[in-house]
């Protein structure tokens, strides 16, 4: 879902990808799903959403007049019992050659071409590069007010080298504008962190001290 929704996004808003289509990123397979109409409807929460992809992988899919059978749907995902903070549940986790266009693996997929910023945008690829260099918040960003990050080194949903990304552009900042929550959660994977933070009164004590930290 984080995928089509950071896109979608910038699709809506960013000058650079003027005139460009999720289909120039995301493979027609991928949008056949249906994900982006789940989206916008928001009718579905994100466990809706995740229980429609494994019933897909499962039973196969027929959409837009295109048919994919349960084994062409296992390439594009695998279905992984995950814990969860009620038990366990079934999760759909997209491999990336099968989400993406061919053009949108080969361009993002070469770290040769991170080592600067395209000029202009000469195609999709180097235009979607444009704008996200232009929303990132490691560069060009300074922040005006304290920041304290909760951020699970064990997250696979948002990576922890994203903290160390905004930390390493910032770093003669650590520890006046910004810090990095006391380490409750480093065995805790995205959701189960995110829980524990708000559901455990054994963390009363530490929160009370991270807000005395941004307020003082």
């Amino acid at each position: 879902m984080v995928l089509p929704l950071i896109i979608k996004g910038m699709l809506d808003h960013s000058p650079e990808l003027k005139g460009y289509q999720l289909g120039d990123f995301l493979s027609q397979q991928f949008l056949d799903t249906g994900i982006i109409d789940w989206i916008n409807s928001k009718d579905y929460s994100t466990e809706d959403i995740e229980k429609k992809l494994v019933e897909q992988v499962e039973n196969g899919l027929t959409a837009n007049g295109r048919t994919y059978t349960p084994e062409q749907m296992a390439e594009m995902f695998e279905v992984k019992t995950v814990s969860t903070s009620w038990g366990t549940a079934k999760a759909a986790w997209g491999k990336a050659e099968k989400l993406f266009t061919p053009q949108a693996i080969a361009y993002f997929g070469n770290a040769d071409n991170f080592k600067s910023v395209p000029a202009q945008s000469t195609d999709a690829c180097t235009a979607l590069h444009r704008a996200m260099a232009q929303n990132s918040i490691t560069t060009g960003w300074q922040p005006k007010h304290r920041i304290a990050f909760l951020h699970s080194k064990a997250d696979t949903v948002v990576p922890y080298s994203n903290y160390l990304s905004f930390r390493d552009a910032h770093a003669a900042d650590e520890g006046k504008l910004f810090k990095v929550w006391d380490d409750t959660f480093s065995t805790a994977d995205h959701v189960d962190g995110g829980f524990a933070f708000f559901v455990n009164i054994g963390m009363m004590h530490s929160l009370a001290r991270q807000f005395q930290w941004l307020t003082e």
